[in-house]
């Protein structure tokens, strides 16, 4: 007489496999060879993969507090600059490399939302003076424990060996592109 197997418990069946690594990436589906030699141009694609992923989760994290990327960054450099006293317009878009036109739509939505003031500067009437509110100031304490820990855990996917020596070398491009100028 056959004897049916015994139904395995979950506790008994084996681990599920571990998740699989992928390989290296494959740059020649996006048109980079690096056979051909150009190191900068994997570099700079490879730069702006990572960047997009990143901008993506974060923009993604921020839409649940009906912010993205650009006007976290607006309130955070209103907190953190000039300690509090506000930010001329011009400023706050070359701060944050955008168009005097894309600046003055986020700037009006913010303050629709009533998170940025605008005063005109006293000293030249043709200039704003941008100031976060208290409301501003709130969100941003609300919102800075969830963005820092996603940031937190996209950065665990880079080996903390690479850590320094990528900041180390993102900072010298960095100073090296500001002082091509």
């Amino acid at each position: 007489m056959s004897e049916k197997p015994a139904r395995k418990s979950k506790e008994t069946q084996p681990p599920a496999e571990p998740e699989k690594k992928r390989g290296p990436v494959d740059l020649e589906q996006y048109g980079i060879y690096e056979w051909k030699g150009r190191k900068y141009e994997s570099t700079s694609y490879v730069y702006a993969l990572v960047y997009n992923i990143t901008m993506k989760e974060v923009n993604q994290y921020l839409a649940g507090y009906g912010l993205n990327a650009t006007k976290y960054n607006v309130l955070f450099a209103l907190k953190n600059q000039n300690h509090g006293k506000g930010l001329s317009q011009v400023k706050l878009a070359s701060h944050l490399i955008v168009t005097p036109g894309n600046i003055t739509k986020m700037l009006d939505g913010l303050a629709h939302a009533g998170y940025v003031t605008r005063v005109v500067n006293p000293a030249s009437r043709r200039e704003n003076i941008i100031k976060i509110t208290k409301a501003g100031l709130d969100l941003i304490e609300e919102v800075w424990p969830g963005y820092d820990q996603l940031l937190s855990d996209i950065f665990k996917h880079l080996p903390e060996e690479y850590h320094d020596v990528m900041d180390s070398a993102l900072k010298h491009w960095l100073n090296n592109l500001q002082d091509r100028k």
